[in-house]
């Protein structure tokens, strides 16, 4: 995934040996920030809906951690 979105990116913001473009500098920026920050809002999410933290789950986990000396 990491590298697709390299390529599209540098693809689509012209990207090029010696990146001296501000578009390019723009799409350098968006590996550091809004790719990576949207990535993990996505998993955020999905791991809000599938995985429900409740009080009864967090003690069956915590015994279970103490049962097998984890």
């Amino acid at each position: 995934m990491q590298a697709a979105s390299f390529s599209i990116v540098h693809i689509l913001t012209g990207f090029d040996v010696n990146p001296t473009s501000s578009s390019a500098l723009f799409g350098i920026d968006l590996h550091f920030a809004l790719i990576p920050g949207i990535i993990m809002l996505i998993g955020t999410l999905i791991f809000w809906k599938f995985y429900k933290l409740t009080p009864d789950k967090v003690k069956d986990h915590q015994e279970r951690v103490i049962e097998l000396k984890i």
